[in-house]
């Protein structure tokens, strides 16, 4: 779904985002147990397992074209954080001033985007009402209005993603592979602006690579489905527990 999934505390706010855990009603319609999994990391985890990702450790998967979002898969497991918001990088602020956001924030990278969707950015920015099919045959054919919209588009996801990257060190950036012409001016100006804000240490053995599956999501569902039925699928770190302190013997 094209939503953060939360693990517990569903939204109650008018906000377009689910207010409650849909899961029990669909399992109850269809009589099987039903995951639900958001759609940013259904792509990252089709790309770690069965795409461009196969053999990294550590794979960050971007989703641009139909929305701005990011995927963690850490040792061949989709990692959600601790409450299922992980990788929300569309609501990471890239300015303290921008327009407030759905989520309750001001300044999002989702915002700044005028999505949600590359086609309906360029229509609300550039008003250019195109087809995707046409937005490829512009880039193909080297129209600067699109091969600079999208290298601007790389340098913004930049922000967030460069915080991601110092913080998890990835050894693999995948980028939407469903963008195809437009993902080539859009890696250059993400790794451009990643070399500018993450240590060169980072960027030495960084790949940043473009998708191989245009259908990631679904290969991403048969990747979490299979690994639910064998368990290795975790969506958050257990809970920590902190120890009790010792007791100390008694002052007399």
């Amino acid at each position: 779904m094209p939503r953060p999934v939360p693990q517990s505390g569903w939204l109650t706010q008018e906000s377009g985002w689910l207010t409650r855990d849909p899961r029990p009603g669909i399992a109850a319609l269809l009589g099987c147990p039903v995951i639900m999994v958001n759609d940013a990391n259904l792509a990252a985890l089709g790309e770690a397992v069965f795409g461009a990702g196969r053999g990294y450790r550590c794979v960050a998967h971007l989703t641009v074209r139909d929305g701005i979002g990011a995927g963690l898969v850490i040792a061949g497991t989709l990692f959600t954080g601790a409450g299922g918001y992980a990788g929300e990088i569309a609501h990471a602020q890239v300015t303290e001033q921008g327009d407030f956001c759905v989520c309750g924030n001001r300044g999002c990278l989702a915002t700044e985007v005028h999505g949600p969707g590359v086609l309906r950015s360029l229509a609300g920015v550039h008003g250019l009402r195109l087809t995707f099919a046409e937005l490829q045959a512009l880039i193909a054919r080297g129209n600067p209005v699109m091969l600079r919209y999208f290298k601007d588009l790389g340098s913004l996801v930049a922000r967030p993603v460069a915080t991601l990257t110092t913080v998890l060190d990835p050894d693999c950036i995948i980028v939407d592979a469903s963008l195809e012409n437009a993902a080539a001016p859009f890696i250059a100006g993400l790794t451009e602006e990643l070399s500018n804000r993450c240590p060169p240490a980072l960027m030495s053995r960084l790949s940043i690579l473009q998708g191989t599956l245009a259908n990631a999501m679904t290969f991403g569902a048969i990747a979490a489905a299979d690994s639910v039925t064998r368990s290795a699928v975790t969506a958050s770190p257990p809970p920590f527990t902190p120890a009790a302190p010792p007791r100390l013997p008694s002052q007399s």
